[in-house]
């Protein structure tokens, strides 16, 4: 079992790291979630929001620079559990009002405001937890390929697996060794942590964004491995770099483990014919 760092899971809130890859990543509006505003969500049923001042202008004005059509994330994560909440089934909101109503129906957003360690996958929390506030991100909404989404699953600042949403992107994977090799170096000099995960978008044209940084373990999902593996993995990896053995592959970087499949058996696979 990996559980990450409580510091790890805090690099992660979307606000820390967006301060040293916000060019790699959609424009983003992030707005602080005032104690007033918290109280009302947690307060029992729904109710129609009031406009709580400069969070209401904050929120207006980033609806409107997006053109009415924002996706809505907290912290960690996006409230995709209460989009059935939303008048369609994209989950974008166009609104203030459906903003309020997506946060007070959100669970995981009460688990991002109560911050309980278990919620997060963390053995406990320390003093530094404390210091956390909730804070509202809003992006244009953007209706991306499913073929187009990876991620990149990192452990002491090696990438040791990659892994697509559907079959198209999987085919996609062998072609992308460079892009792979730039994303790393940029989150490498950014991140203050050795291993994490890392979802992207990129497109037919090779243009890429950063979407998400999580920790390495926890509540992660690391589908369609398990963690034992990818730290299995990383082991292979360092023996191979201390061995002398070069590792060559067909595309230059790296291609999902299949099942059963050591990183010794796919280099020797991908090795000189």
């Amino acid at each position: 079992m990996n559980t990450p760092l409580t510091s790890d899971l805090i690099s992660c809130s979307f606000n820390n790291w967006y301060k040293n890859l916000n060019e790699f990543t959609l424009p983003s509006v992030l707005i602080s979630i005032p104690e007033e505003v918290t109280e009302f969500i947690l307060s029992d049923g729904i109710h129609d929001p009031p406009k709580f001042d400069s969070f209401f202008e904050y929120v207006d004005e980033a609806i409107t620079r997006f053109r009415k059509k924002v996706f809505v994330r907290v912290n960690w994560m996006s409230l995709d559990d209460a989009f059935y909440v939303l008048p369609r089934s994209d989950g974008f909101c166009t609104s203030y009002e459906e903003i309020m109503e997506l946060l007070q129906t959100s669970e995981k957003f009460v688990e991002c405001i109560e911050r309980n360690p278990i919620s997060f996958g963390v053995a406990e929390k320390d003093s530094s937890w404390e210091g956390v506030s909730p804070v509202l991100i809003l992006q244009p909404y953007i209706d991306i390929p499913e073929e187009d989404e990876f991620r990149l699953f990192v452990f002491d600042k090696i990438c040791i697996g990659i892994s697509s949403r559907n079959e198209k992107g999987k085919s996609k994977m062998s072609k992308l060794g460079d892009i792979i090799r730039d994303i790393m170096s940029v989150t490498f000099k950014a991140l203050p942590m050795s291993c994490y995960v890392c979802d992207v978008i990129i497109n037919d044209k090779k243009e890429w964004k950063i979407i998400d940084v999580s920790p390495f373990g926890g509540l992660t999902d690391p589908s369609p491995f398990t963690y034992d593996q990818l730290v299995k993995a990383a082991e292979e990896k360092k023996v191979l770099a201390k061995a002398g053995k070069r590792e060559k592959r067909c595309s230059g970087f790296p291609i999902e483990l299949q099942e059963g499949q050591s990183i010794v058996e796919l280099l020797e696979l991908l090795g000189d014919k």
